[in-house]
Formats: structure tokens, sequence, C-alpha cells
């Protein structure tokens, strides 16, 4: 309104609160439920260029999305068409002829931090006129390519008159690069390509809650995600056979799944690039490999203590010698101990009859002097490896000892008595 007053109604006519404007408002254009509203932050610099601000916003909840200044204007430009895609992002043309798009741009190594917008250039049509006179009348946004009808002689506005020809402008956004290669033309269409799958994402997020089939919604995200990771693969290959790994290497980060991840591996084997192999390896560990907290907090593991010892019989739900929380070193060591105890198989059938039983189950039992009475007997693993230990340090003693069994002189000795007589009797003359 006149007062600066923005008024949301509902689909039944019920109204919401009237919220304030920053500035004078320019339009107002909306789809699905986005809305967005474009206002003057401020007076034109000296050369013609206008000082917009804009806000989007969820129209079902009357939430407020992002705000900021519309900097997607050329110098010594105004705006000359607002309005929103297919997928639901907003864009904008200026007076100069340059399409723009507000895209959500999303952490990939840290998501938790959330979305922010920018304004992204996506198609420059000053390139496409072929006189100075030419202009392009805009009617839409679809998949990547912009409705229009271009316009000759001056013409602002289509004859009403007649039936307009529309064509369609396909996004190219204005990416540096040398010689128009094939890898080049690549690299723009990834790019655009991991923005049209943020936007999806974002958008995705905000339906998800009001969707009947949220699963719906991940396998069209995934199937999405394959596609993408197809245009990166070839890129990849691109920067492989021209010999630029560290190229290669920096777009493994523009991967989504898992699988895409393992095809890259196995091109970089195919390439002898070993090394390449590795570090994409590395990257797949730290994007897709739960760490050891979260798979606790996820109940896969059973601390000691957590859920009592285990004292055979059914008191399985005894007081726990151990405080809880607390995670005994000696169940992640791979050492094997000189005795390998395991437990009674009448406990072992009991933690198997259990319905919920977890991934894992790592149980340690005290030593067979702390066990109080009536406790689960304990065999000897038959089959456990024993290891041989050195002697403790300090408690090596190297004085000789003197044989503890007493030593008996042979028959045949010459200082045995037996011997002596003989001697006598042999050297006796008859």
């Amino acid at each position: 309104t006149s007062r600066r007053f923005l008024r949301l109604f509902s689909s039944g006519g019920n109204q919401g609160p009237a919220i304030f404007l920053r500035g004078e408002p320019v339009t107002v254009v909306g789809r699905d439920r986005f809305l967005a509203v474009i206002y003057h932050e401020g007076a034109p610099l000296p050369d013609g260029t206008q000082m917009l601000g804009y806000m989007l916003m969820d129209g079902m909840t009357g939430q407020r999305i992002c705000s900021g200044s519309l900097s997607a204007i050329s110098s010594g430009s105004s705006l000359s068409w607002a309005g929103f895609s297919n997928d639901c992002s907003l864009m904008s043309l200026d007076t100069d002829g340059m399409m723009s798009m507000l895209a959500p741009t999303t952490n990939n190594v840290s998501p938790s931090t959330g979305n922010s917008f920018e304004w992204l250039p996506m198609l420059d049509t000053l390139g496409l006129k072929k006189s100075d006179d030419d202009v392009f009348w805009p009617i839409t946004v679809l998949d990547g390519k912009l409705v229009c009808v271009p316009l000759k002689g001056g013409n602002e506005h289509p004859d009403a008159t007649r039936r307009p020809v529309t064509t369609t402008l396909s996004f190219r956004m204005p990416l540096a690069r040398g010689t128009a290669t094939k890898s080049s033309m690549l690299e723009e269409v990834s790019v655009r390509a991991n923005i049209a799958l943020n936007q999806k994402k974002f958008f995705n997020d905000i339906i998800s809650a009001d969707h009947e089939n949220p699963d719906d919604l991940l396998e069209e995200y995934d199937s999405v995600c394959s596609q993408v990771d197809k245009v990166t693969l070839k890129l990849f290959i691109g920067y492989l056979e021209g010999g630029k790994v560290e190229r290669a290497l920096d777009l493994v980060s523009r991967l989504h799944l898992e699988k895409s991840f393992d095809v890259a591996i196995t091109l970089s084997d195919r390439m002898s690039q070993g090394k390449l192999s590795d570090r994409i390896e590395i990257v797949k560990e730290c994007r897709f490999t739960l760490p050891l907290e979260d798979e606790m907090d996820d109940g896969s593991f059973i601390e000691d203590g957590a859920d009592g010892d285990f004292n055979g019989g059914d008191n399985l739900g005894s007081p726990p010698n151990h405080r809880h929380g607390e995670v005994d070193e000696e169940l992640y060591t791979k050492t094997p101990t000189s005795k390998q105890i395991s437990p009674d198989v009448n406990l072992k059938r009991e933690l198997d009859e259990e319905p919920s039983s977890p991934r894992r189950v790592r149980t340690k039992f005290a030593s067979t002097q702390d066990e109080p009475h009536g406790a689960v007997k304990r065999r000897l693993n038959p089959f456990a490896k024993k290891r041989l230990e050195s002697p403790a340090k300090g408690r090596l003693d190297l004085t000789p000892k003197s044989p503890t069994k007493k030593l008996a002189l042979a028959r045949t000795s010459t200082f045995s008595t037996q011997s002596r007589e003989q001697h006598k009797i042999s050297k006796t003359i008859i």
C-alpha cells in the first residue's frame, strides 16, 4: 500500500498481520507458496543504477526466508522484470539484459550451518542481440531456459493484436574460460547443475513437513543427484585425459552419491593414478563414514555399566559396577590377552533371545577373584591365542642358583664306592 504495508491473506480469506516494508514497494511476485517483494532501498546512484532490496517469504506460514539488497543490477540500469522459475527460484532481469537468479548456497563440509542466498548471473542476453535496438521481452523461466518474445525496431512490448512468436534462450553463466573446449562447456553445465540441485534440496526441505510421502521426495532428490553426478564424472574424465590431476581431485567434492565416488576411484585406477584414488578414498570416508560418537549416540554400542553387568541367570538387571557413561578402553583394543574368557552358553542364549538387541554388543567380564557368590562359571577358550610375555623390568635375577635336585654319582664313576671295590678285585692276584 501507499503506507508500505504488506498484507497477507490465506486461501480461505483469513488475514494475517500487516508487515512494514523497508522501502517503497516496486513489485510483488509469487509462485506456489513463495512470495517475493522488491522495494527501494534508497535513491539511485549518479549513473542511474537503482538501489533495490528484496524479501523472500513463505506465503503459507508468513515467515521471512531471506532478505537483502538486490545486487543483480548492472551499472546504469534498472529492474526490467522479476518472477519465479518452474522450480520456484526467484529471477530478475535488468534493462541491460542480464538475467540473474537468487540461489541457495549449501556448505557441503558443514551442512548444519544452513543456507545462505546469493544472486548469481545466469544469462547475458546482450551478446545474443543482433542490433542495439533488439529486446527480449521475458515471459517465464522453464527448465533453465528463458522463454521470451524477441522484439525488433525499438519496440518495448509485443503487439497485442497478433499472436507473438516465442523463443527460448538457454542459460549460460559467464564463467572465465580460455578456449572453447569440451571441458569448459561441461564445467559450466556442472556448475549450473549443482545450483539447481541446491535449489531442489531447499524446496524439498520446506515442503517436506506438509508432504504426504517424504520418502518420495528423497527418491526424487537421489535421482537428480545421480544425473548431476554423471555430468561431474564426464568432466572428471576430461581432466584425467588432459593430465589435470589437481583439478580432478577438486572436482570430487561436487559428487553427492557414494557410488559416484566408487566410479571415480575406478576411473582413476584405469588411468594409473593410484595416489589420486587414495585421496578420493579419503574424501569418501570423511563424507560417508559415521563417526564413533554418532554410532554410540544411535545405540549401536553398549557401554560398560550402561545396562548393568551380566552376572548370570536371570539377574540381568543387577546394579552396574561402573558409572553410567564411562567407556572402558579395553573394549576398543584388539590386542589378544594371555587368557581369552568366553561367556557361558546360557548367557549367550539369553542375549540371542532379546528381540531388540543392538547391532554390536560388547561386554566385559571381571576376573574370577572378584566374582560374587553364585556368579556364572567361566571356562578357558581352547581356541584363544597365547602371548609369550617378557619378564617384568627389574625382576630379572641374574645370580646363579644352585640346582634344587641332589645330583648322584653314576655307577661308572671312579669316585663311587662300588667302582673302587671292583677296581680292587681286578687287581687281586690269583
